[in-house]
């Protein structure tokens, strides 16, 4: 469903949709990617097949982030942060939490 405001699109919902739609694609490219080796393609192809699918899944994964905007490429790189993994793993850690 559109949101409709004025007879125009509300580009804030417009802009949400496309960069989810962008990296769920990134997602698609990648998994594709996993099923070039037993395509039935001469290897030649398959390297080319493969780059082609990394480079799209590359580019539409960071065209979303542009779209999406900071908060979410921030969001997304404090995931691999090692302090935060670490701090993360001890407090999963600690004795006497549900034992």
């Amino acid at each position: 469903m559109i949101d409709v405001t004025d007879g125009k699109i509300n580009q804030g919902a417009f802009k949400r949709r496309l960069g989810i739609l962008l990296i769920i694609l990134s997602f698609a490219f990648y998994g594709i990617l996993l099923l070039v080796p037993f395509a039935p393609f001469s290897a030649g192809r398959k390297v080319i097949l493969s780059s082609i699918l990394v480079v799209l899944g590359e580019a539409s994964f960071w065209i979303a982030a542009l779209v999406l905007g900071k908060k979410l490429v921030n969001n997304y790189i404090n995931i691999f942060r090692r302090e935060k993994l670490k701090n993360e793993w001890k407090r999963l850690r600690k004795p006497g939490k549900g034992s």
